[in-house]
């Protein structure tokens, strides 16, 4: 009897602690790109708002870990920011910047969780309308049982780094010299 009692407790507190948690806007966030500079001579350097970002979805913590527009804007945001590509001080900014997240392609279950995030950004100068930069940028992640035994948590983890990868592969491109650009 109290051996069931006992089980019961456990299995409560394991279920409990098995919950999905959303992805988590620092572990999104590119920090400063060292090998990018502010010698860059990008146009989009310190030159960008972010008009408007769509896309994700809540987390169910009853189901599994998501990425919610709020916190992959965010991410967004503080990543622009951290890359000087947002400068807060500059109220006319020459571009704005429209993304939307359109996929978040999610394993069900696996030792490896390999999650591929797939967004659309458009950079359009503001004056004119003109697009300077309208890609879909795919990225992957892989977390691996390493990272974490816990399934929940290693899916939130590969949520985040693809997430993160995506970000920092669209900085990337902003600073492309236009001969680089025309390359890929």
């Amino acid at each position: 009897m109290w051996l069931t009692k006992v089980f019961a407790v456990i299995t409560i507190g394991m279920l409990a602690s098995a919950c999905a948690s959303p992805a988590e806007v620092k572990n999104m966030t590119v920090q400063p790109i060292a090998s990018l500079g502010a010698s860059s001579s990008s146009p989009f350097l310190n030159n960008l708002r972010l008009a408007d970002v769509s896309g994700g979805k809540e987390t169910n913590p009853m189901w599994t870990s998501q990425v919610s527009g709020a916190a992959y804007e965010l991410a967004l945001r503080n990543s622009l920011e951290a890359n000087n590509l947002i400068l807060k001080s500059n109220p006319d900014p020459k571009f704005e910047l429209h993304a939307r997240l359109s996929e978040l392609d999610q394993p069900l279950f696996g030792l490896n969780f390999t999650v591929k995030s797939k967004v659309l950004y458009d950079v359009v100068e503001i004056k004119t309308r003109k697009s300077w930069f309208d890609k879909e940028i795919l990225a992957s992640y892989t977390a691996t049982f390493g990272d974490s035994p816990m399934a929940i948590v290693r899916l939130r983890l590969a949520n985040e780094g693809s997430i993160r990868k995506n970000i920092t592969k669209f900085i990337n491109e902003l600073f492309l010299t236009p001969q680089q650009a025309a390359r890929n």
